[in-house]
């Protein structure tokens, strides 16, 4: 399982993996009690079952659940998605690319192709996966289009923000699933690393209707 604040576990703090055995609990393989889980996590936590993630995403980086991270945007009446990349662990950690742990970012093309390269913490390129030695070049992410479409209709149900990034999996059946949302501190200079600017061809309506509205 895996073990981790309800709120505000940006860059994978205090998320833990968590393994039960003959009536007892370990955190990342050491024997522990939910008594000092609470003492870590001062709010409330969650436990959540291991998700096992489509092969393609597992062939790349076994370790950690791979997930893509979606920026949406509401305008005009409708969702869009602004910019999408996937993130991938390193070094066998078993959370995936964060500030704290490193991995790696990678591009995706509209048609859900990874761009031929990652980038690390560093801005650092990589055409193979330095843990597995897995090419990106030609990998094709199974259903991404569903995955867009699937963020977009997280994003209809999210009434109060106007802009919204979603970590997002698929699963071994290629089914999307949601693992986080992320409305504030949302980082996206990774993301522009590989798309270039946020808003994109919504930028210009974008600082028009701010410079209208103030």
């Amino acid at each position: 399982y895996i073990v981790k604040p309800s709120i505000e576990s940006s860059g994978a703090k205090n998320v833990m993996r968590l393994q039960s055995d003959s009536q007892k609990i370990f955190i990342n393989g050491k024997h522990t009690t939910f008594e000092t889980v609470e003492k870590i996590i001062k709010r409330d936590f969650l436990v959540q079952e291991f998700l096992e993630q489509h092969q393609i995403l597992k062939n790349i980086y076994p370790c950690s659940l791979n997930t893509f991270r979606v920026v949406t945007l509401r305008m005009d009446g409708d969702i869009h998605v602004l910019q999408s990349i996937v993130k991938f662990g390193d070094k066998g950690n078993f959370v995936d690319f964060t500030v704290n742990l490193g991995g790696l970012h990678c591009g995706i093309k509209d048609n859900g192709t990874l761009s031929p390269f990652a980038v690390d913490l560093n801005y650092k390129k990589y055409y193979t996966h330095p843990y597995t030695g897995y090419s990106f070049e030609h990998v094709v992410i199974p259903q991404f289009p569903s995955l867009l479409n699937f963020s977009k209709n997280l994003h209809r149900c999210l009434l109060y923000f106007d802009m919204a990034s979603w970590d997002i999996a698929i699963d071994k059946n290629g089914e999307a699933a949601l693992i986080e949302s992320n409305l504030i501190y949302q980082g996206f200079s990774f993301l522009q690393v590989h798309n270039g600017p946020l808003f994109g061809n919504f930028t210009d309506k974008l600082l028009e209707a701010k410079i209208t509205r103030y």
